[in-house]
């Protein structure tokens, strides 16, 4: 799993496909081969640095031990929203696998 250049966010933004919830917004971009690659975005105005990471490292994560759950590969972008700053562990988790499910890229078990 790699992350992919800032350049290439917009381009997921506006050829990808995406979905929704409360905590998380999904770009993705399909893309031909094996790769998966993730982005995550964090508005500066949600919250401070500190809070900011937290929330990236969780979703970041979460998505980690999810991608042997994947149907596809290709650029995945998360731009997190600000009820997620306060979110649980177990909320971001079911957040971004409900949004891959969603997108129907899930093959997982269906729990959180």
């Amino acid at each position: 799993m790699g992350r992919f250049k800032p350049a290439s966010f917009p381009q997921a933004m506006e050829k990808g496909r995406s979905r929704a919830n409360r905590y998380l917004v999904l770009y993705y971009l399909p893309e031909p081969g094996d790769e998966v690659r993730l982005a995550i975005s964090v508005p500066r105005k949600s919250a401070k640095a500190v809070a900011r990471n937290r929330v990236k490292r969780r979703v970041r994560e979460v998505f980690r031990v999810a991608v042997g759950n994947l149907k596809a590969a290709g650029q995945f972008a998360f731009i997190v929203r600000r009820n997620a700053i306060s979110a649980s562990y177990r909320e971001v988790d079911w957040a971004v696998k409900d949004v891959l499910r969603k997108m129907d890229l899930w093959n997982g078990d269906g729990g959180a």
